[in-house]
Order: structure tokens, then C-alpha cells, then sequence
């Protein structure tokens, strides 16, 4: 049985004890949950409440500039570019929602980031798609004890097709400013393709 099937089956249940304990509380001598089920409910209830790491993705909702250096070849200067975000939370305070747009090699660009923080898991996890990419970037990681976050995934490599590790470090230095870098693990070589600072409109 796959990951997909099993939560499936989970959110099924989930949704079953619900309906269940809205009926015992409704109907007139219906069975009550038994204690299995009444923890069962009480665990998927505090697996879906927000909390702390939620309040922190709060806290990075509205208007941003981005300001990008891309490194095409290593040795080379960087490309820079700069980005318009606009972020919100979404699902009653459970992801944070982010449009960015500009332009990309004279052309217009468009991406939407998804990121949210998993309670049963304990990991942040986001995603990433744009308009110059069928590609859908997928990325976990958590929060370190300075304050920084780190998220891993793996992204295919254009020209080859093969998986390349991707790696990136998300640093706080005030709450109007983010500073982001991307990893490339290329042959066994990782290396630093982009970094790009983040400054909160109006700050």
C-alpha cells in the first residue's frame, strides 16, 4: 500500500470519526466513541491545529522585494534580477501563500510558492512552480537552533534528465529581512547557484 493510499485511508477515517461524534452528539441513543476512537480523534485534532511554526510563516505575509544574484557558471559574475512577492496565508493559517513576479531573460515570469509546517512530522515542507518550468519543486526540512531553516529536495537536471540534490538556507536577520541561498549538488560537488535577499515593502 503507498504513502498516497494509507493517508487516504487516514483522512477517510478521520473524517468518519467526525461525522460519528457529531452523530453521537446529535442522536438520541447513538453508541459514543470508544477510547480508541476518542484518542484517535483527540491526535488527528492536534495534528491539524496551527501553532507555533505557523504563526512564524504568519509573520512573513505581505508585500516583499527580492533581490537575486544567479550564478550560471561559478566562476562567472552573477546574473541580478529583482522580484516582486506578495504573500498570504491560506487554509485558516495553515500554509503561507507566495506570488512572485518580474522578469526572466527579457521575458515575463511568474511563481507560486506553497509553504507549510507538518505537526506529525515536525518538518517544514514547501513547493515551487513557475512559468518557465513544468517541473515541481518539493522540499522538507526544520529549523535550527540559530534560527535558520534548511530544506532539501532534488530537482532533474535539464540537459540529463538525472536527479541533483538541492539544498537551501533560509536566514532571518530582522523581521523585515530574509537572505536565501540555493545549493547544487552537481557530480558530487555542491555548490551555490543563487542567493537572493528579501526586503519587507515600506520597511
Amino acid at each position: 500500500m503507498n504513502r498516497l493510499t494509507k493517508r487516504s485511508i487516514s483522512l477517510a477515517l478521520a473524517a468518519g470519526l467526525c461525522s460519528g461524534l457529531a452523530f453521537a452528539q446529535e442522536g438520541d441513543g447513538a453508541p459514543e466513541m470508544t477510547a480508541e476512537q476518542a484518542a484517535m480523534m483527540q491526535a488527528w485534532m492536534e495534528a491539524g491545529t496551527p501553532g507555533d511554526p505557523h504563526e512564524r510563516l504568519a509573520g512573513q505575509t505581505g508585500e516583499w522585494t527580492a533581490d537575486m544574484e544567479m550564478w550560471m557558471d561559478p566562476d562567472a559574475p552573477p546574473s541580478k534580477l529583482t522580484y516582486s512577492v506578495k504573500r498570504s496565508m491560506e487554509l485558516d493559517g495553515r500554509v503561507l501563500h507566495e506570488d512572485w513576479s518580474g522578469e526572466w531573460m527579457g521575458q515575463p515570469f511568474r511563481g507560486v510558492s506553497r509553504t507549510g509546517y507538518d505537526n506529525i512530522t515536525d518538518t517544514y515542507w514547501s513547493t515551487w512552480s513557475d512559468n518557465m518550468s513544468t517541473t515541481l519543486l518539493m522540499t522538507t526540512g526544520g529549523m535550527k537552533d540559530d534560527g535558520t531553516i534548511e530544506m532539501t529536495g532534488e530537482s532533474p537536471n535539464p540537459m540529463t534528465g538525472e536527479m541533483m540534490p538541492n539544498r537551501f538556507v533560509w536566514r532571518f536577520p530582522d523581521e523585515d529581512t530574509e537572505v536565501m541561498e540555493a545549493y547544487e549538488t552537481r557530480d558530487g560537488e555542491e555548490t551555490m547557484t543563487m542567493r537572493m535577499t528579501l526586503t519587507r515593502v515600506g520597511s
